[in-house]
């Protein structure tokens, strides 16, 4: 009998799972009256796996990917012409924005103050949000309140932390803005990339991107199974090698510096949270340290009202 924990998928099921996503794209593309699908893109797992499942339900001609990574000139180029090669999707189906460029034109920035850090005065926020981030300041605030900066920041260090997450999600919520230029504009479905874990886990920006769209097909897939589900989809090998992760700047796995766990040592102990084990439970059965099972418990937690924004009280 397989266990409750199992998330290896079999032939048979990963074809059950695939017709059945597939199915769901198509009617909810029917039911929103739409032409087409316009994926969200980065040239990643996760993006290849979504759009791979969106031409087999929609068909080829009817999807359109949109790049919206903050990423060189060079690499965006890449990007495209590696959509190109391995979807076969023409460079006019593929809309890529310069994001880098319009955060220039939104520069009104407030400098870093002299009295937290003189050496980078100079500097503007979003400029050095990486340095930050990659910080013991923040590790310090990931370990006591999560990322989301919970409660109001108590020190001239946490408000320019919390400035700093502030601008980089503002990021993220123009990128929405884009995709949903492009969508509406060319009559499409907005299709999200993001996964259960990072959904369970509240990764992702409120109103941003990976929060947003008409549809989420791998929403419940964990990325354990999405890597799975990539194999078997016959994914090019120089993606499997791809970590880079967009949830902050500067950071290349989340997972491994949120957590120090890799995505599947987090995906048993999410598993284990949906099933109500306790805390000790967990630490026990799976031989990790309480703390680091109660930070991904905050995560989890803070992300069940994130999924439910904004709050509507009934009675």
């Amino acid at each position: 009998m397989k266990s409750k924990y199992d998330l290896s998928i079999s032939e048979l099921k990963f074809n059950e799972i695939k017709d059945h996503i597939t199915s769901i794209i198509i009617e909810t593309m029917k039911f929103r009256q739409t032409t087409g699908g316009l994926v969200i893109y980065s040239g990643q797992i996760d993006s290849y796996v979504t759009t791979k499942l969106t031409i087999d339900a929609l068909g080829l001609e009817n999807v359109n990917l949109v790049i919206l990574s903050d990423v060189s000139e060079k690499r965006r180029n890449e990007i495209i012409e590696e959509a190109y090669e391995i979807f076969s999707i023409p460079e006019d189906r593929i809309h890529a924005f310069k994001i880098r460029q319009i955060m220039n034109k939104i520069d009104a920035i407030e400098e870093i103050d002299p009295y937290i850090s003189p050496e980078l005065s100079h500097q503007r926020i979003h400029n050095i949000g990486h340095l930050l981030l990659k910080s013991t300041i923040a590790r310090e605030l990931v370990v006591e309140k999560t990322l989301s900066l919970v409660g109001s920041p108590k020190s001239e260090r946490e408000r320019f932390i919390a400035r700093t997450l502030a601008f980089s999600k503002l990021k993220k919520r123009l990128k929405t803005q884009l995709a949903y230029l492009v969508a509406e504009t060319e009559d499409f479905l907005l299709i999200n990339k993001t996964n259960r874990t990072e959904w369970d886990l509240g990764l992702m920006t409120t109103w941003g991107y990976g929060h947003v769209g008409s549809i989420m097909p791998l929403g419940n897939l964990y990325k354990t199974q999405v890597m799975k589900f990539a194999k078997m989809l016959n994914v090019p090998t120089k993606l499997l090698d791809m970590t880079f992760s967009e949830i902050m700047p500067g950071v290349e796995n989340k997972y491994q510096y949120l957590f120090e766990l890799s995505f599947l040592e987090v995906d048993q102990i999410l598993l284990r949270l949906t099933h109500e084990l306790s805390i000790p439970e967990i630490a026990k059965e799976l031989g990790y340290k309480e703390e680091i099972v109660q930070r991904i418990n905050n995560f989890y937690a803070i992300a069940q009202y994130l999924h439910n924004l904004p709050v509507i009280p009934t009675w």
